[in-house]
């Protein structure tokens, strides 16, 4: 059973299993530190690299002590006292496993997963970049982060496109995950037509109108391209009133979730 929750989405965030706020290490490289172990639960990572990821603009020794400074004050904020969460000898040290859940680990099996309520879950558990706020400047860190930064934001487009791709109908939880779909990824003509149609079933046919217009701008300003032929034709429908509402229709979907996970 997991004792403690760590959010790595949206920033860092440590709670207990309750939900219970937890102060954390002290230091934002002892976090980092907390962080990374937490992101490969259970396998052992050498103390030369930790060090180096973190310290690496230290003296090799300076590093080390900085290195067990840290691991002291992960400790300190993690346990109760006789209680150790932290598996390190001299050359190694590893978070056991089994003690926190990590959103990461959840979200990326959700993402994965082909069911839209295990899509939309994801989705609406991707609060944010990883670890936001948590930027060091140490090389290796750096690398990881903007590595691992990318690599999840890249999951959770590709799941919410996924999760539209299999919405025939939009309604109120699927235009909002739209918007949030839209939110990572401006340029996703999916995730507008979706909302051009969810407006205009809804009777607001002038809003569909400016989310088309929004489409194109972004498009048009950025990326110096227009829309698609079938966002152009969904516009050119909903101008002729072709796509008459339908609102009392639109079921409500999956339920969102209230930001809380569960280990795996």
């Amino acid at each position: 059973m997991k004792k403690l929750e760590l959010r790595l989405l949206g920033g860092f965030e440590l709670r207990t299993a309750e939900g219970e706020p937890v102060a954390g290490p002290d230091t934002r490289k002892a976090r980092a530190l907390l962080a990374y172990l937490a992101m490969h639960e259970g396998r052992p990572q050498r103390r030369e690299a930790l060090a180096d990821l973190l310290w690496g603009l230290s003296g090799q020794k300076q590093a080390a002590s900085s290195l067990s400074q840290a691991l002291y004050s992960i400790r300190k904020a993690l346990a109760p006292p006789g209680v150790d969460f932290i598996d390190a000898t001299h050359e190694e040290v590893r978070l056991e496993p089994g003690v926190i859940a990590v959103d990461v680990m959840t979200f990326e099996d959700l993402a994965r997963a082909g069911d839209p309520s295990s899509l939309h879950e994801a989705l609406a558990l991707y609060r944010g970049p990883f670890l936001a706020g948590l930027e060091i400047a140490e090389t290796g860190y750096e690398h990881w982060l903007s590595a691992e930064r990318s690599r999840l934001e890249g999951l959770a487009v590709d799941a919410g496109s996924r999760l539209i791709a299999l919405r025939d109908k939009p309604d109120r939880t699927s235009a909002a995950d739209a918007e949030r779909l839209l939110a990572l990824d401006p340029y996703n003509e999916a995730a507008h037509r979706h909302l051009m149609l969810f407006h205009a079933l809804s009777g607001q046919i002038s809003r569909a109108i400016r989310q088309y217009e929004h489409c194109r701008e972004e498009l048009k300003e950025d990326l110096d391209i227009e829309p698609s032929q079938e966002t152009r034709d969904l516009h050119m429908r909903i101008k002729a009133g072709e796509i008459p509402p339908e609102a009392a229709t639109m079921p409500a979907g999956p339920s969102k979730r209230d930001g809380t996970f569960s280990s795996p």
